[in-house]
């Protein structure tokens, strides 16, 4: 924007992207266009894991955006001075790089490298009664600084900036959504392209997500929830995604519909006389060997000259393996009709035998260990083979289970019908058995009165000899229930459970995402790194870690001025965090003051516009075009909002 405005006109991120089979190029993150297929360009592509300045083509779009965006399209230069920002200890080549582009490709007269952190603390610790120009760095202070890829601890002592004692830990708002996203995909794995919808991340971190000031307890309270301990706890949201549309099958009409069966019937019927085609060969063939086989067995006992050399003649090296190859046919033959070998003779001890039926035996035997050694593997082969191909295709097994718990149910209903009815006193059936144990009780009966059945305890009597019945039913209720339960466990198994009696699950419910744990687990990776896989310090230890390298006295003042800025830095709590963890460092009864700032994206504009008005201290630190010129891109004026100028070797 202009010095002049106190909003900037234009907010755009710091990426490009492209539309998919579009050359055009948009700056930005606009999440409204789906048709993005291509993941955003950055001027730190080739350092994605640092803030160095790499792609100087996709820097030189966006300010060609910006640029356009500020009514300066058209013109060969920017005739106006710049205040740039850079990340904290920015190295010189990278600063050489951008005044490079801005020199060269837009000719601008001046320019300002400022830290954008310093000018948003600047800005707010400025006395808003205070309507000079003077705008300065405070004596002292604690700048926490939470941006899009690191987050810095930058200490201030007499307004001057320290970056030796300063730190960087490599974690921001870009790793939070990253380990967001990554969460989502696993816990709600069937919703991966409706989580990826571009921006649909961002806008569950930047509205629901927020830094927990008791994090294991908030942990263990979702936890409980989820176990069934405790209700519903307000931590948690539950977010509605949008439902696809359904894609309606294409309609053909009954004529393709027609064709298309009259195809399908045609092939299967031309397939079908293939295989039977190739069947009919195969007996025939088994057919034609067969007969040559036993015609050379017949020559054994006419000519043994012509049966030796027969057999060498059909590959057969003795007269058991000859007939071994007539038993295999004979017994695939009884193998097709899925029926059992002839061995009725082996049962039979050899003495009651005649010699005719002690050959048959041997054939027998040899049929047997054949049989048993390659058509018995074979058969349980595609016995198995069959029942894999039910359960691929497990109807048939679904509809006879169905069966047997339909079965089982009645059973079950008509036992307790029974029961009921059993032990009802006015029941027929009660008042029949009655009426038989009175007429077995008069047999014995002859000189006295028949009274059985009038009182009370008669009936308990009744009960007690019904007994057996009864437990024998409960026996068999107990059998059935069991079996009822393994037909349903196979039927949940098998996604066939009759589930008709409840309720149907709105489809909306399949796309609602329960966001209770992750709220507050992304963000707290600023605190805990390790959380995400990083062998990094947290922002507690990093504090800790500067405020050691300082004395006490300096110690206090800067945990009295501790100044919270960046976009990541917007999470509710993170202000109480803060000051929960300095507390728990510094000793009982230190002052401690945590201040945020009023707007973490914008002050950081605001303050750099403020430093364009200050005059003489502004004008002095600017890089013009003759000392550019005279001296080089590495030269650079010191002002208290930069980064000091260290010479790279």
């Amino acid at each position: 924007g202009w010095s002049h405005e106190e909003v900037p006109p234009l907010q755009v991120s710091n990426e490009t992207r492209k539309l998919k089979d579009s050359k055009d190029t948009y700056v930005g993150r606009a999440s409204n266009f789906i048709e993005w297929k291509v993941a955003p360009h950055t001027p730190f592509d080739l350092t994605p894991d640092s803030l160095l300045l790499s792609n100087l083509d996709v820097q030189e779009d966006i300010f060609d955006h910006i640029f356009s965006g500020l009514g300066l399209q058209g013109c060969t230069s920017v005739q106006h001075p710049l205040v740039l920002t850079e990340p904290v200890c920015n190295p010189l080549f990278c600063r050489e790089m951008m005044s490079q582009l801005l020199f060269e490709a837009y000719r601008v007269p001046s320019v300002n490298f400022a830290i954008d952190s310093l000018l948003s603390f600047a800005k707010n610790k400025k006395d808003p009664r205070d309507n000079t120009t003077a705008f300065q760095m405070p004596q002292d202070g604690l700048v926490l600084s939470f941006s899009e890829r690191a987050s810095h601890i930058i200490p201030i002592v007499d307004s001057e900036w320290r970056p030796q004692e300063s730190r960087r830990i490599d974690v921001g708002g870009r790793l939070i959504s990253q380990f967001l996203h990554d969460r989502l995909q696993i816990q709600y794995p069937l919703l991966k392209a409706q989580i990826s919808f571009p921006g649909r991340v961002q806008y569950l971190k930047e509205n629901f997500c927020f830094i927990s000031t008791d994090f294991f307890g908030d942990l263990n309270q979702v936890s409980r929830f989820y176990q069934g301990q405790v209700p519903c706890p307000e931590l948690l949201r539950i977010f509605q995604l949008p439902i696809p549309p359904r894609v309606q099958p294409k309609t053909s009409s009954s004529s393709d519909e027609v064709a298309k069966a009259e195809r399908a019937i045609k092939m299967r019927d031309r397939l079908l006389q293939s295989i039977q085609k190739k069947k009919d060969e195969k007996l025939a063939k088994q057919m034609q060997d067969l007969a040559l086989y036993k015609s050379v067995l017949a020559l054994k006992k006419t000519d043994q000259r012509s049966f030796y050399r027969e057999l060498h003649m059909i590959q057969a090296p003795n007269e058991d393996e000859l007939l071994k190859m007539i038993l295999r046919i004979e017994l695939s033959f009884v193998a097709n009709k899925n029926e059992e070998p002839n061995l009725s003779l082996l049962s039979v001890a050899d003495s009651e035998l005649s010699p005719e039926e002690l050959e048959e035996k041997q054939k027998q035997v040899l049929a047997k260990q054949v049989w048993t050694t390659e058509f018995v593997p074979k058969i349980k082969r595609k016995l198995k083979e069959k029942l894999k191909e039910q359960s691929k295709n497990p109807a048939e097994i679904i509809k006879k289970l169905q069966q047997r718990s339909k079965q089982l149910l009645e059973n079950k209903e008509r036992r307790e019908k029974e029961l009921k009815n059993f032990k009802s006193r006015r029941s027929s059936a009660s008042s029949q058995r009655l009426r038989l144990l009175n007429l077995q009780a008069s047999t014995h009966q002859t000189d006295q009165e028949d009274n059985f059945g009038r009182k009370d305890e008669d009936w308990d009597v009744y009960l007690k000899l019904g007994g057996d019945k009864a437990g024998g039913a409960d026996s068999m209720a107990s059998q059935d229930e069991v079996e009822l339960q393994q037909i349903n466990k196979k039927l949940t198994k098998l996604g066939a459970l009759d589930q008709t009696s409840e309720e149907p699950v709105p489809v909306e419910f399949d796309y609602r995402i329960h966001f209770g744990i992750d709220r507050f687990k992304a963000p707290e990776i600023l605190f805990q790194p390790s959380i995400s896989g990083r062998d990094q310090m947290g922002t507690a230890e990093a504090i800790s870690n500067v405020l050691a390298l300082f004395p006490s006295d300096i110690q206090n003042r800067l945990v009295q001025n501790v100044f919270i800025t960046g976009g990541s830095s917007k999470f509710p709590g993170l202000r109480q965090r803060v000051e929960d963890e300095l507390r728990a460092i510094r000793p009982s009864g230190s002052l401690i003051h945590v201040q945020q700032a009023a707007d973490p994206i914008l002050d950081a504009w605001s303050g750099g516009r403020l430093w364009s008005l200050s005059g003489s201290p502004f004008q002095s630190s600017l890089l013009t075009r003759q000392n550019y010129e005279e001296f080089g891109p590495s030269f650079s004026h010191r002002s208290p909002f930069s980064n000091k100028p260290f010479p790279t070797l």
